[in-house]
């Protein structure tokens, strides 16, 4: 497997993870993915892999350490739902939002993320949320405690939950019902972020592409453990044909699941699914094993020990129940990464080669284990990655498009912020180069040296001695206490910095808006009409048809690779989908079905850039 299995021992969830800055160095790179095993309804356990993977980076607010600031939140999410306060929440939110994101390709977590034995669903939403809008790429895998979650939202119930798993066990879910009753939380902002950021997010079935191996290899990402049965099970279930051919086939069966299944729990409760479903099979005094003609159910629930109990069992039932995963089929080589089913080492302990990651087959690997499930103390591990992610669904486009762009005006509405020591070393910093060149282009040798001589010399015409040894900073700024005019150069240097600082953040950020909008266009797939489309791109060597306007966009973001302007490219960019919405002419009313799956984005990049970038 070309996954690697990043392990920590001994954690302690309610310290900060880094022992000193230099732990803080080493940055994760884009390119990475990150699985991560059951969170049991733990926003705390969430957080703290974020901030230790270097995904999250905490800044200093108010003087405050980012270890401080950690450490808060701690004390935030210990709090019980009863006693938090309106001031807690919107300081968690100030911490939340303070933080800078690192770019990921692919954040998955493997499900439980809500209404499990946690302390708050709103922390977890949050950051969630959070993820979104710096377009951190977000899946999550159906699983049995978030379908409680599910459940209750679909049924506008999350004041007061029911669930089938009992209070202590959907315990996050409860305390969000408590924040919600007592009028802490509004239900509608609950509501904005299930509908914008997590249905958006969720997946029956994820799966990543190695091909740098051969035969290349399929990894599937399922919260219980199943294997391809239970994929033909669903389609199967959804009309869908199935097609395990070639990974290309095997992959597209797959998305058509995961968009019938997102249908259905945009319309539907998720118990409407369950189809048979008996409480005593899954709770009580232990856990049975879903047959394969349960396969929504099975993704959720199935226990592979007990599972495997069945398929060996003797008698009619026998075929109903096993996990069918070949090492490899068809010129391919498939794996799957599961949890739900708890940690290895405790359902295999009678094997002296257990690992972290043990799982039922060779090809399986396990990311469950117990750090927050009941102690914030423990072992734990994930999956990282540099396989090829499955790419967007076209209901994903919109969501993150808006995260491109969000992260655009975002980083426009809050430029560094500088002290006043700090104002002063700019200051001195350019009039030092100014003073070098200047001695440079008359031929002086050790220019910085007697640029600094020159530059003191200078300051001392405002009528402030200068003190041998002082720091040239330290005197800038006693020169500006004492010297109206002085003080006026620095204000004057200030807004001219401010002005040019925004023009560079301005295409910087733009620039890499705009190449994330070319990635999108490149790794999505576009619905072109019946006859296809004329205008094409090339994508890894093959033509890919796109929209007319999407390729005018296209175009656009390629001039900025190629020196172009970024900020007017994100101009004219507002202008094409402005035009892209405009109604078509009544001799093509009948074939407008075609542009609809585009639509939502073009609405979004002229909303979100209508007046981002103008002067």
């Amino acid at each position: 497997m070309t996954h690697t299995v990043v392990k920590e021992k001994d954690v302690n969830l309610e310290e900060y993870p880094f022992s000193s800055e230099a732990d803080e160095k080493e940055r994760i790179k884009e390119d990475i993915s990150l699985t991560i095993g059951d969170l049991h309804g733990n926003s705390l356990k969430l957080f703290w892999i974020l901030v230790k993977q270097n995904a999250l980076k905490l800044n200093p607010i108010d003087g405050r350490t980012p270890k401080q600031l950690y450490e808060r939140f701690v004390a935030i999410y210990k709090t019980p739902a009863d006693q938090l306060t309106k001031a807690d929440l919107e300081e968690f939110n100030r911490i939340l939002d303070g933080a800078s994101l690192n770019r990921l390709a692919m954040l998955r977590l493997i499900g439980d993320e809500l209404a499990d034995r946690g302390q708050n669903d709103y922390f977890t939403l949050k950051i969630l949320k959070r993820l979104g809008d710096a377009g951190v790429r977000t899946e999550i895998l159906l699983s049995n405690h978030s379908a409680e979650f599910l459940d209750n939202h679909h049924r506008g119930s999350l004041k007061k939950p029911e669930d089938l798993l009992g209070d202590e066990n959907a315990r996050s879910m409860h305390n969000l019902g408590t924040l919600l009753e007592r009028g802490l939380v509004d239900s509608e902002e609950i509501t904005s972020i299930v509908k914008d950021h997590y249905l958006p997010a969720l997946k029956a079935i994820s799966y990543s592409i190695d091909n740098t191996v051969q035969p290349p290899r399929l990894t599937l990402y399922t919260h219980a453990p199943v294997g391809i049965e239970t994929i033909r099970s669903l389609a199967d279930l959804y009309g869908i044909p199935y097609d395990d051919s070639s990974i290309d086939r095997l992959c597209r069966t797959i998305d058509q699941i995961n968009e019938r299944v997102h249908q259905d729990l945009s319309e539907h409760s998720v118990h409407d699914h369950h189809r048979g479903f008996l409480e005593e099979w899954t709770m009580g005094l232990g856990s049975i094993a879903i047959p394969h003609d349960l396969p929504l159910l099975r993704l959720m629930w199935n226990r592979g020990d007990v599972d495997k109990q069945m398929a060996e069992k003797p008698g009619e039932q026998q075929s109903l129940y096993g996990i069918e995963l070949p090492m490899q089929q068809n010129g391919y080589q498939l794996a799957l990464v599961h949890g739900h089913d708890g940690p290895s080492k405790k359902i295999f302990s009678d094997d002296k080669e257990v690992t972290d990651e043990t799982s039922y087959l060779p090809n399986m690997y396990n990311t469950d284990n117990d750090l927050g499930k009941r102690e914030l103390t423990g072992d734990f591990h994930l999956v990282a990655s540099k396989d090829t992610p499955a790419p967007l669904a076209l209901r994903q486009v919109p969501v993150q498009m808006h995260a491109v762009l969000y992260r655009l005006d975002e980083g426009l509405r809050t430029p560094p912020v500088f002290t006043a020591r700090e104002w002063h070393q700019r200051f001195i910093d350019a009039q030092l180069a100014e003073f070098a060149r200047i001695d440079n282009n008359q031929g002086m040798s050790s220019a910085i040296a007697r640029s600094k001589e020159s530059l003191i010399n200078f300051m001392s015409i405002y009528q402030v001695p200068y003190k041998k040894g002082e720091d040239i900073v330290d005197f800038s700024m006693r020169v500006a206490e004492s010297n109206r005019g002085y003080a006026s150069r620095i204000e004057t240097f200030k807004s001219q910095s401010i002005q040019e600082d925004k023009t560079i953040a301005s295409d910087n950020l733009a620039r890499a808006a705009l190449k994330d909008i070319k990635q999108f266009i490149e790794t999505s797939d576009w619905q072109v009409g019946k006859w296809g489309s004329r205008t094409k791109i090339e994508v890894n060597g093959k033509m890919k048809p796109i929209p007319g306007h999407l390729y005018e966009i296209y175009k656009k973001c390629s001039e900025a690779e190629n020196g172009g302007n970024p900020t007017q490219l994100m101009q004219s960019i507002h202008g094409i989908a402005e035009k892209a919405l405009q109604p078509k002419f009544k001799l093509f009313e009948s074939y407008r079905e075609r542009y609809q799956s585009t639509m939502e984005v073009y609405k979004v990049i002229e909303r979100d850039t209508r007046n981002l970038l103008k002067p």
